[in-house]
């Protein structure tokens, strides 16, 4: 064929088949398409979000303004006010990842104890706080109870 101004003409190597060597078989075009395990998905994962900043320099009751590590402080008014790790964290709108009582009003950790557990003769106790908590369901967004049976 005669090349026309501006077209480039371009030989394709001896034994090459146009059916065979540039389209794809009718099986590897399924398993593309339906994501097959011989070709990776043509998305990516989303990236995990960026975790929210603890900002501990804004929670309260931080005895002597201590800050332990991320997201983790020596609580004054343990045992009077908050009662427990958890009830700390949820005060600040948080969730409780670790409690323990602490050595000599500082940072250092005597032993650990539960998110949940009070230690009444104790003024402040290390509290990790993690991940914002959920909302609470307002009564009126509250699940209606089960219908009991009637005999």
């Amino acid at each position: 064929r005669a090349e026309t101004p501006g077209e480039l003409l371009i030989q394709a190597p001896q034994g090459f088949e146009f059916e065979k060597d540039c389209l794809p078989s009718l099986e590897t075009w399924l398993d593309t398409i339906l994501g097959g395990r011989e070709s990776p998905p043509p998305w990516s994962p989303a990236p995990e979000p960026p975790p929210i900043p603890c900002d501990e320099e804004l929670w309260p009751n931080k005895h002597f303004g201590l800050i332990c590590g991320i997201c983790k402080v020596l609580v004054s008014r343990f045992n009077s006010l908050y009662r427990t790790c958890n009830g700390y964290c949820s005060a600040i709108g948080r969730r409780c990842t670790g409690a323990w009582e602490e050595e000599d009003n500082t940072c250092n950790e005597e032993y650990e104890i539960t998110c949940g557990q009070t230690l009444p003769w104790s003024y402040d106790a290390i509290c990790e706080c993690g991940e914002p908590a959920e909302p609470a369901l307002s009564p009126a967004e509250s699940p209606a109870p089960a219908p009991v049976p009637a005999e």
